[in-house]
């Protein structure tokens, strides 16, 4: 798994199993900062699922 940090950004890429447990590694780690931290930096996403237009 690879873990790519910038100042406003947290990215990680691997297998999903990974970034589960990557995740729940940050969320219960002691300073817990880590996590939040870009959780509380980031704006909304606008995820749209599929299209309603058909070609």
């Amino acid at each position: 798994m690879k873990r790519y940090m910038a100042s406003n950004q947290l990215r990680l890429v691997g297998k999903g199993w990974e970034i589960r447990h990557h995740l729940r590694k940050l969320a219960a780690a002691e300073d817990g900062m880590i996590l939040s931290r870009f959780t509380k930096e980031l704006p909304p996403m606008k995820v749209s699922l599929g299209s309603s237009r058909r070609p």
